[in-house]
């Protein structure tokens, strides 16, 4: 039996055959995740805490899960997608007050804050220009685009993940291709790609 004492009162009980199947099925889609929340989230010192506190509530829901490995791996991304929006919102709250109260160093937008060192593997492999083309992409066409490029689900997968109509997976992942094209259609002429 495993236990996570979670403060006074908070104790959740697992047992060990559940206990090795939420490792083992985290572990087979650590990487992806790790790189995704990596990716998403716009204070970088937040990025270990993003990792743990997505994998204790999945696995303090673990009991309630009722799917396969498949599943489990679009599940934990849904769960990340959420403690990275309730991350992200407390930096701008933060980000907002030290705008409005004067203090602290001079800001920059979240989507402009990420370094090369930052990006996901299959970013790492690209040119300056095609990442920043993709950094400057809105949130939500960047998170459809990395699910769907990066992490390869298919759009009923990203739209569990997001939380979205499929209509609008398909919308924002069709967006974000026009964007990319136009972005890098002239760097694609100077490479003789095209």
């Amino acid at each position: 039996m495993f236990v996570i004492f979670l403060g006074v009162g908070n104790i959740i009980y697992m047992d060990k055959k559940k206990h090795k199947e939420f490792i083992g099925w985290l572990e087979s889609c650590r990487k992806p995740l790790m790189n995704y929340i990596r990716y998403i989230i716009w204070n970088k010192e937040q990025f270990e805490d993003a990792f743990q506190n997505t994998a204790l509530e999945g696995w303090k829901k673990f009991a309630s899960f009722s799917g396969d490995e498949k599943w489990f791996r679009v599940w934990m991304f849904h769960i990340a997608n959420y403690v990275v929006r309730n991350l992200n919102r407390a930096h701008k709250k933060t980000e907002e007050l030290k705008d409005s109260s004067g203090v602290g160093e001079e800001t920059v937008a979240p989507e402009t804050t990420l370094s090369v060192d930052s990006l996901v593997a299959v970013l790492d492999t690209m040119e300056d220009k095609v990442k920043e083309s993709v950094v400057a992409l809105p949130d939500n066409e960047r998170q459809v685009f990395l699910l769907r490029a990066m992490a390869e689900f298919s759009y009923e997968e990203i739209s569990k993940i997001l939380d979205m109509p499929i209509g609008s997976v398909m919308g924002y992942l069709a967006r974000a291709r026009i964007k990319l094209r136009e972005n890098l259609y002239e760097y694609a002429r100077e490479l003789k790609y095209i």
